[in-house]
């Protein structure tokens, strides 16, 4: 009752005079349920999807097979990090990018005694196992840091939850670790003290975990679908981005219970700070994914990141006014 509660009367007016009409049902896969796919559960519990004629089935895929299922065409659409697509892509899989929803709000932090990366020659940096997104992030922040990850530290492997990372830092059990955003909020909230050495979205450092990945041949066939499907998950972020209770109660009724710490700070760092107004295709983040999964791969050695990315159905919802609309209505509200 508390969601319906929530939902906008003109989203309810639209479902009411769509009823008659005939649906484009989606399978829409994702993974990992993490924050960056709150566009989506928004989109779903908000009815955007039915507001835009679309009759979408969402699922977590749990085994993380989301990728292997667009291309089995068990799914049309899959929401998964760049990375989970790489070595689909190196094998000559016919796959396509068509948004990326957010890019990791990640940072680096460091024992305040640490001042300078050179700093953290010889030390101990938590990451979480080889081959998990918060490893690959460490590594890539270590290297842009002139720290070579494998010669220069100590490389501590712990649970994949970066919150056990910092954790480990405050006790003093090692040197550095992998965070995000809202974490710095809360530890100057508590006075602690730490050195942030990098901020990924500031440093141009692209880990994703929520590219909007299809088969070329069903966006072939399927082009307004899937822009419909775009137009509502860009509203989703518009309606998100102003209507805090609601995207409140939508991160407590999806998130795990891991991930759904610092509600305080939450809308403000990331709903606000992080979900892209406008959610181009990240052509750095797959340029990261492919360099560091695949660097010496003799396919994708003669391919550039581009061409696995079409960003012309975003590009055409801008171009017709659709977002700007969105938030003039929303600034025009709050100004009432």
């Amino acid at each position: 009752e508390g969601m319906w509660a929530l939902m906008p009367t003109t989203l309810y007016k639209n479902k009411q005079q769509g009823k008659g009409m005939m649906s484009q049902k989606l399978r829409v896969g994702y993974y990992p349920i993490r924050d960056n796919k709150l566009p989506l559960w928004v989109a779903q519990d908000a009815k955007l999807f039915e507001k835009h004629g679309l009759d979408v089935v969402l699922r977590s895929d749990a085994r993380g097979q989301t990728v292997e299922e667009v291309i089995a065409k068990k799914i049309d659409i899959g929401v998964v990090g760049f990375r989970a697509a790489v070595d689909a892509l190196a094998k000559g899989a016919d796959l396509v990018f068509v948004a990326s929803l957010a890019a990791n709000p990640f940072v680096f932090l460091a024992e305040p005694n640490i001042q300078l990366p050179l700093n953290l020659k010889g030390k101990k940096i938590w990451t979480a196992p080889s081959g998990e997104g918060p490893n690959v992030a460490t590594r890539l922040v270590l290297a842009h840091l002139g720290i070579h990850p494998d010669n220069d530290v100590e490389l501590v492997p712990g649970q994949d939850n970066h919150a056990t990372g910092v954790q480990w830092m405050l006790d003093g059990k090692v040197s550095a670790s992998l965070s995000n955003r809202g974490k710095v909020k809360d530890l100057l909230k508590q006075r602690k003290k730490f050195t942030l050495l990098a901020d990924f979205m500031d440093s141009g450092l692209a880990i994703t975990a929520a590219d909007v990945l299809v088969r070329q041949d069903w966006l072939g066939a399927h082009r307004d679908a899937a822009k419909s499907f775009l137009k509502a998950v860009v509203e989703a972020i518009a309606y998100a981005k102003t209507h805090k209770d609601f995207t409140d109660a939508i991160c407590a009724k999806y998130l795990l219970k891991d991930f759904a710490t610092g509600m305080e700070t939450k809308f403000e760092d990331y709903v606000l700070g992080v979900l892209p107004e406008k959610p181009y295709p990240l052509t750095k983040g797959l340029e990261t994914a492919i360099r560091e999964l695949a660097p010496g791969d003799s396919f994708l050695r003669q391919k550039k990141a581009e061409e696995f990315i079409d960003a012309s159905i975003i590009s055409e919802i801008e171009k017709e006014g659709f977002i700007e609309q969105l938030y003039r209505q929303h600034r025009a509200d709050d100004a009432k």
